[in-house]
Protein backbone atom coordinates (compact mmCIF):
# COMPACT_ATOMS: atom_id res chain seq x y z
CA UNK A 1 0.00 0.00 0.00
CA UNK A 2 1.31 3.33 -1.29
CA UNK A 3 1.91 5.74 1.96
CA UNK A 4 3.01 9.42 1.63
CA UNK A 5 6.39 8.35 3.03
CA UNK A 6 6.57 6.27 -0.56
CA UNK A 7 5.89 9.63 -2.16
CA UNK A 8 8.24 11.61 -0.04
CA UNK A 9 11.07 9.27 -1.47
CA UNK A 10 10.23 9.41 -5.05
CA UNK A 11 10.00 13.14 -4.61
CA UNK A 12 13.74 13.32 -2.77
CA UNK A 13 14.83 11.06 -5.73
CA UNK A 14 13.05 13.10 -8.89
CA UNK A 15 14.69 16.33 -7.14
CA UNK A 16 18.41 14.78 -7.26
CA UNK A 17 17.62 14.42 -11.01
CA UNK A 18 18.07 17.82 -11.59
CA UNK A 19 15.03 17.98 -14.59
CA UNK A 20 13.17 20.95 -16.01
CA UNK A 21 9.42 20.39 -16.32
CA UNK A 22 6.94 21.96 -18.87
CA UNK A 23 3.41 21.06 -19.03
CA UNK A 24 1.30 22.60 -21.50
CA UNK A 25 -2.60 21.78 -21.87
CA UNK A 26 -4.14 20.55 -24.91
CA UNK A 27 -7.90 20.73 -25.70
CA UNK A 28 -9.77 17.63 -25.69
CA UNK A 29 -10.93 18.44 -29.58
CA UNK A 30 -7.18 18.77 -30.04
CA UNK A 31 -5.85 16.20 -28.52
CA UNK A 32 -4.59 12.50 -29.71
CA UNK A 33 -7.89 11.34 -27.93
CA UNK A 34 -10.63 13.23 -29.90
CA UNK A 35 -11.87 10.21 -31.08
CA UNK A 36 -12.04 9.01 -27.75
CA UNK A 37 -15.71 8.64 -26.45
CA UNK A 38 -14.82 10.23 -22.98
CA UNK A 39 -13.42 13.28 -22.58
CA UNK A 40 -9.85 13.53 -20.92
CA UNK A 41 -7.34 16.11 -19.57
CA UNK A 42 -4.40 16.28 -22.19
CA UNK A 43 -1.07 17.77 -22.36
CA UNK A 44 2.14 18.12 -23.95
CA UNK A 45 5.00 17.57 -21.30
CA UNK A 46 8.20 18.42 -21.83
CA UNK A 47 11.52 17.21 -19.26
CA UNK A 48 15.18 18.29 -19.94
CA UNK A 49 18.56 18.23 -18.78
CA UNK A 50 21.63 19.64 -20.39
CA UNK A 51 21.09 19.51 -23.90
CA UNK A 52 18.65 15.99 -23.47
CA UNK A 53 15.09 16.45 -24.00
CA UNK A 54 11.98 14.46 -24.43
CA UNK A 55 8.72 15.86 -25.43
CA UNK A 56 5.83 13.78 -25.26
CA UNK A 57 1.46 13.34 -25.04
CA UNK A 58 0.32 12.54 -21.29
CA UNK A 59 -2.98 11.80 -20.98
CA UNK A 60 -5.27 12.29 -17.62
CA UNK A 61 -8.60 10.84 -17.22
CA UNK A 62 -11.33 13.34 -16.23
CA UNK A 63 -11.37 12.54 -12.56
CA UNK A 64 -7.90 14.57 -12.17
CA UNK A 65 -10.33 17.64 -12.47
CA UNK A 66 -10.15 19.52 -9.19
CA UNK A 67 -13.74 18.63 -7.33
CA UNK A 68 -14.63 16.09 -9.60
CA UNK A 69 -17.68 13.64 -8.32
CA UNK A 70 -17.30 10.69 -9.86
CA UNK A 71 -20.99 9.75 -7.90
CA UNK A 72 -22.26 12.83 -10.29
CA UNK A 73 -20.54 11.32 -13.65
CA UNK A 74 -24.34 10.20 -15.03
CA UNK A 75 -25.85 13.57 -14.64
CA UNK A 76 -26.46 15.47 -17.94
CA UNK A 77 -25.29 19.08 -16.44
CA UNK A 78 -21.82 16.98 -14.81
CA UNK A 79 -21.12 15.63 -18.24
CA UNK A 80 -21.09 18.82 -19.86
CA UNK A 81 -18.96 20.42 -17.22
CA UNK A 82 -16.34 18.03 -17.24
CA UNK A 83 -16.30 18.04 -21.28
CA UNK A 84 -15.91 21.60 -21.35
CA UNK A 85 -13.72 21.64 -18.76
CA UNK A 86 -11.29 19.21 -20.59
CA UNK A 87 -12.17 21.33 -24.05
CA UNK A 88 -10.91 24.72 -21.91
CA UNK A 89 -8.30 23.96 -19.54
CA UNK A 90 -10.16 25.30 -16.94
CA UNK A 91 -12.69 24.45 -13.99
CA UNK A 92 -14.80 26.40 -12.03
CA UNK A 93 -15.52 25.95 -8.18
CA UNK A 94 -18.52 23.89 -7.49
CA UNK A 95 -20.55 25.99 -5.59
CA UNK A 96 -19.94 28.85 -8.44
CA UNK A 97 -21.27 27.05 -11.22
CA UNK A 98 -24.04 25.61 -9.35
CA UNK A 99 -25.60 28.67 -8.62
CA UNK A 100 -24.01 30.58 -12.07
CA UNK A 101 -25.23 30.00 -15.42
CA UNK A 102 -22.93 27.34 -16.96
CA UNK A 103 -21.66 29.22 -19.81
CA UNK A 104 -21.68 32.56 -17.49
CA UNK A 105 -19.16 30.98 -14.88
CA UNK A 106 -16.19 29.55 -17.66
CA UNK A 107 -15.39 33.12 -18.33
CA UNK A 108 -13.01 33.25 -15.16
CA UNK A 109 -12.24 29.45 -14.44
CA UNK A 110 -9.08 28.27 -12.66
CA UNK A 111 -6.98 26.87 -14.55
CA UNK A 112 -6.66 23.33 -14.11
CA UNK A 113 -3.17 22.08 -12.42
CA UNK A 114 -0.63 20.40 -14.50
CA UNK A 115 -0.24 16.68 -13.54
CA UNK A 116 2.07 16.16 -11.25
CA UNK A 117 6.46 15.47 -12.23
CA UNK A 118 6.13 12.29 -10.43
CA UNK A 119 3.63 11.05 -12.35
CA UNK A 120 4.62 11.49 -15.59
CA UNK A 121 8.03 9.97 -14.89
CA UNK A 122 5.48 6.87 -13.46
CA UNK A 123 4.13 6.37 -16.72
CA UNK A 124 7.63 6.87 -18.70
CA UNK A 125 9.48 4.61 -16.79
CA UNK A 126 6.72 1.97 -16.47
CA UNK A 127 7.07 2.60 -20.86
CA UNK A 128 10.58 2.34 -20.54
CA UNK A 129 10.58 -1.62 -19.84
CA UNK A 130 10.04 -1.89 -24.06
CA UNK A 131 14.01 -1.60 -23.28
CA UNK A 132 13.40 -5.18 -21.85
CA UNK A 133 12.01 -6.67 -24.74
CA UNK A 134 14.11 -8.14 -27.51
CA UNK A 135 11.45 -7.14 -30.32
CA UNK A 136 8.35 -5.94 -31.20
CA UNK A 137 7.04 -9.63 -31.09
CA UNK A 138 8.06 -9.72 -27.77
CA UNK A 139 7.16 -6.70 -25.97
CA UNK A 140 3.74 -6.96 -28.38
CA UNK A 141 2.99 -10.57 -26.66
CA UNK A 142 4.12 -9.71 -23.26
CA UNK A 143 1.47 -6.63 -22.97
CA UNK A 144 -1.72 -7.95 -24.92
CA UNK A 145 -0.65 -6.40 -28.56
CA UNK A 146 -1.67 -7.75 -31.79
CA UNK A 147 0.90 -8.79 -33.68
CA UNK A 148 -0.29 -7.67 -36.85
CA UNK A 149 -1.37 -4.53 -35.86
CA UNK A 150 0.19 -1.30 -37.52
CA UNK A 151 -1.19 0.52 -34.38
CA UNK A 152 0.73 -1.60 -31.96
CA UNK A 153 3.85 -1.05 -33.84
CA UNK A 154 3.50 2.58 -33.92
CA UNK A 155 2.77 2.42 -29.87
CA UNK A 156 5.84 0.32 -29.27
CA UNK A 157 8.10 2.86 -31.73
CA UNK A 158 7.05 5.43 -29.43
CA UNK A 159 7.91 3.59 -26.48
CA UNK A 160 10.74 2.97 -27.42
CA UNK A 161 11.43 6.18 -28.86
CA UNK A 162 10.82 7.84 -25.43
CA UNK A 163 12.38 5.23 -23.31
CA UNK A 164 15.83 5.97 -24.65
CA UNK A 165 15.39 9.22 -24.58
CA UNK A 166 14.98 8.83 -20.73
CA UNK A 167 17.34 6.85 -20.36
CA UNK A 168 20.12 9.37 -22.33
CA UNK A 169 18.63 12.18 -19.59
CA UNK A 170 19.25 9.88 -16.64
CA UNK A 171 21.33 7.06 -17.17
CA UNK A 172 20.78 3.42 -16.62
CA UNK A 173 20.97 3.47 -13.20
CA UNK A 174 18.41 6.45 -12.30
CA UNK A 175 15.96 5.09 -14.52
CA UNK A 176 16.26 1.72 -12.73
CA UNK A 177 16.09 3.05 -9.49
CA UNK A 178 12.62 5.29 -10.78
CA UNK A 179 11.46 1.68 -12.12
CA UNK A 180 12.19 0.58 -8.14
CA UNK A 181 10.42 3.37 -6.67
CA UNK A 182 7.42 3.07 -8.62
CA UNK A 183 7.15 -0.50 -8.18
CA UNK A 184 3.92 -0.20 -5.90
CA UNK A 185 3.06 2.73 -7.44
Amino acid sequence: METETDNKARDEFIATLDLEYKAKFVPFSQSRNKAGKHPSLNWIVTLSKGNQALQTDYMQGCAHLPEYKHAESNLRWHAGYVARACQLGKYIPRVTYERANAHFGWIGGIKIPAPLLRDVLYSLSMDSDVLNAGTFEEWAGDFGYDLDSRNAEKIYRACLDNALKLRAMLGNDALDKLRELFQDY
